[in-house]
Order: C-alpha cells, then structure tokens, then sequence
C-alpha cells in the first residue's frame, strides 16, 4: 500500500538503512484521494508543521500532490499499477516471505524478510436489508460517491451519520438536490474540529516545545488517567466549546452522546479511542471511526441546524420497497437516491516478520 502510512513506513526504513519497496495498486502515489469526492479534514498543522503555506483544510487534489511529492523526496522505490497476490507464504527456515506482485501483466516473485500491511482502513462495509434490490432509484456506498450535480432536484437519503454522511448531505445542498435527509439510528459522538484544535491539537502540536518533550507529555499519561480526566470536567468543558451548535442539532432531533454505555460517564470521543485502547481494541480504526468521522469542521452540521439537511432518528431499518426505507416502526422515507454511510470494515496496517 502507498497511502500515507505505507509511504512514511518506507521513509522511515529508508532513515535505518533498510531497503523498502512500495506495491501500490493506483497509477499515482495519491490517486486514492484523487478518486474520492470526500474532502481532507486535518489542518496542515497536523500533517507538518513545516509548510505554513498550506491552508488550514486541505483539498483533496492539494494532499495527493503532497503524498507524490513526499514519496519523490524520500527517494522511494515504487512500483505502481501493481497488486500483490492473496496468501504470501513465510518460509521459517530460510526467514523469508514469498510474494507473487502483479506487476505490467506479468508475475513477479519476491523473497523479502520482512511484510508490512499498509492498505488502509478496510473496504467499504455494505449492509442488506430485505427488499433492496426492488428499490427504483440509485443506491450507493459513500466510498463510491463522485457527482453530486447529477442529482440536482432529486430526494436523497443518507444512512449514516459521520464525516462521509455529513459531507456527501452538504455536497448534494451546494449542488441543488430537493431534499436531503440523513438517518441517525442511535446516538453520535461529535465534537467540532474548533474544540479539537483548541483543546487537543494547540497542545499537541505546538510549535512551542519540542518535539521530544511533545512526544513524552503525550505517551506518558496512563490512559486510564487520561479517561477519567475526561469524565472529571474534560467532557464538560468540550461540551461548553460546542455548545451553541450542539443545542440547536438537538432542536433538529439530532441525538448526541459522550457515553461509552448509559451511567458510565462522558467520556467525549477522545475517551471512546481510550478505552478501546486500554481494552486491546484497535485503535486505529476506533480513531478513524468515532474521531476522524466525527471531529468535524461543523458546516454541515449547522445545515442540520437550519433545517437544509433534515434527521429521521432512531429508528432501525426494516426493508427497502420500489420507492424508498420502511423502517420497523412503518414510517417511510422515499428517494430518488439513497446512500450508505457505514463507514468500512476493519482492517490493520500490521508489520510481519
């Protein structure tokens, strides 16, 4: 993989003098965020502290030219346009792997000493309900989402409530869809990236103190510490930071939550990363699911507030008819276009040896 982790992986065995290459399956190093129409949401600040010249939100376009020009200055080895085939074997005898890569239509074998997985978050997690192949109008996931504009005057309903929902609804407002509503089944963790940056990322990274001493303060504190931190006054000032937005979405019917189970205190959605950290959960995926999805800059969210993006909540789906989402209530929702925003299935980026 040739995304951002397998690209600093590299980097960094480059810095230790081992030898790297990189199997991409793109023909360019950031073509998987060329593709997409999601929008990149962390501050340049978070990526390097070092360009002050990007700008605080970094389109999608600017941050696949960023990841071909970092992988050009680190002088990588890559072979693009190339897969790696399923099942490589370890030999425990001679300490190697044997890979088959697919590589300009033919099959190229490699005996590496060491593997690594860098191929992301997982693949696009699709859900079936009964009835969902009689529904009339167009159904996607929401990794598949391109053209907003094709849709100008339809009915749009999205089901799912982070970062990938939130910004395909603003995407389908700003391009003139009729109507726009999301379906929040249960409860949302959020916390705008205003109050992140204030609260977490200013002293995270600052500029201020080194990196070395940045790297102790954060990796020393217990994360059972740092959890109850959260539930002793930490959630609540986070609340306050958000609070005229999370007031109105709870007058739109939009239903939030800092509690990893009911009376088990707030723990906002840095405590949900926490503790599934501390229970030996992965923590890269719970970040990218109950973090990235929902640390967002907060205009979509002020559209539900305005009524522009409208919430059908709690309630689950039943079955899809011709027109539309039956829920097991009996209420329904018709569309003209319908998409899944249920995120991905978990994945790794694990080093093998």
């Amino acid at each position: 993989g040739g995304g951002q982790n397998g690209l600093m992986c590299a980097a960094r065995f480059g810095k230790l003098g081992i030898r790297s290459l990189v199997i991409e399956k793109n023909a360019r190093v950031g073509d998987t965020w060329r593709q997409r129409c999601l929008r990149q949401f962390k501050g340049i600040e978070y990526l390097s502290n070092s360009r002050t010249n990007f700008p605080k939100y970094i389109p999608k376009g600017k941050f696949a030219y960023f990841l071909e020009s970092y992988a050009i200055n680190q002088e990588l080895c890559i072979w693009l346009s190339s897969t790696v085939a399923p099942n490589p074997v370890y030999n425990s005898f001679s300490a190697r792997w044997t890979v088959e890569v697919e590589r300009a239509n033919c099959k190229v074998i490699l005996h590496p000493k060491h593997l690594v997985l860098a191929i992301g978050n997982g693949r696009p997690r699709i859900l079936t309900w009964n009835g969902i192949d009689d529904f009339q109008g167009t159904l996607y996931h929401s990794n598949f989402h391109r053209d907003a504009d094709k849709f100008r005057g339809k009915r749009v309903v999205i089901v799912g409530t982070g970062n990938a929902g939130g910004d395909i609804g603003e995407d389908f407002v700003a391009h003139g869809a009729a109507e726009v509503t999301i379906v929040q089944r249960s409860t949302t963790c959020h916390m705008s990236s205003a109050a992140a940056k204030k609260s977490f990322y200013n002293l995270t990274f600052s500029d201020k103190i080194s990196i070395d001493e940045l790297d102790f303060r954060h990796n020393s504190a217990p994360l059972a510490f740092s959890l109850q931190l959260m539930k002793s006054g930490g959630t609540q000032y986070l609340k306050m930071l958000d609070k005229e937005l999370h007031e109105g979405l709870r007058k739109a019917g939009f239903n939030l939550t800092w509690e990893l189970s009911p009376d088990s205190g707030e723990v906002e959605a840095l405590g949900f990363l926490l503790a599934r950290t501390g229970s030996g959960t992965s923590a890269i995926g719970f970040f990218l699911r109950w973090i990235t999805f929902r640390m967002s800059c907060s205009t979509r969210y002020w559209l539900i507030v305005e009524g522009r993006i409208k919430v059908k909540q709690g309630q689950d789906i039943s079955h899809f008819d011709q027109e539309g989402i039956v829920f097991k209530d009996g209420s329904k929702l018709s569309a003209d276009v319908i998409v899944l925003a249920y995120g991905l299935t978990s994945s790794s980026f694990t080093f093998l040896t």
